[in-house]
């Protein structure tokens, strides 16, 4: 009788686990789009949009592959005013003549990721045409333009086609801050220095 009792005791707890996860769901909430009526906010640029990051209590950064920028949203869907232009691999390719970003990560080191001394990347990106791209509010600013800069620095170029479509930091590996870039051939490592492993 008692281990009667345990059988419908541990299938009733397992069908009400069961129950619960079943009834998790969540709902679509369009913030925001190019296409006018579909969302709160309208925005002409919120083209082929792609990954999205953001660094503890900021913005949204959102990777607009078909303007070859990356805007900032807040969690609203309102467009921040700073957008970083993503450069192209070759610039002097007309046929490519701007940026394909498909992937944002923060990073959060003061030591990593230097993109000037002293000055580390405070966002990367990843682009189709095999570009990372790192950004500081401090680098790429033109004589006698004011922080934050708008544009973003190549600092790795694949050399063999490759297309990167994603960015993710290890955290539970030795080296923690390391960026590992995604593309369809392959998963490559980046160590601190942006040198590819």
């Amino acid at each position: 009788m008692k281990m009667w009792l345990r059988f419908v005791a541990n299938m009733g707890v397992g069908l009400l686990m069961s129950a619960v996860s079943f009834g998790q769901h969540y709902d679509q909430n369009n913030l925001v789009s190019n296409v006018s009526g579909v969302a709160p906010v309208t925005d002409s640029g919120f083209i082929n949009t792609w990954g999205l990051g953001r660094a503890s209590g900021g913005p949204w950064w959102i990777a607009e592959n078909g303007t070859g920028t990356v805007a900032l949203y807040n969690g609203a869907g309102v467009e921040q005013t700073l957008s970083v232009v993503i450069p192209p691999a070759d610039p002097t390719n007309k046929n490519t003549p701007i940026g394909s970003p498909t992937a944002t990560i923060s990073n959060d080191s003061q030591t990593d990721f230097l993109l000037a001394p002293s000055e580390p990347a405070k966002f990367l990106f990843a682009t189709v045409d095999g570009t990372i791209a790192g950004w500081n509010p401090l680098v790429g600013l033109g004589p006698g333009v004011a922080p934050p800069s708008t544009h973003a620095i190549i600092v790795g170029k694949a050399t063999d086609g490759s297309a990167f479509t994603g960015l993710t930091k290890p955290s539970s590996m030795a080296s923690p801050t390391s960026t590992w870039r995604i593309s369809a051939r392959a998963v490559s490592m980046f160590m601190t220095t942006l040198l590819t492993v």
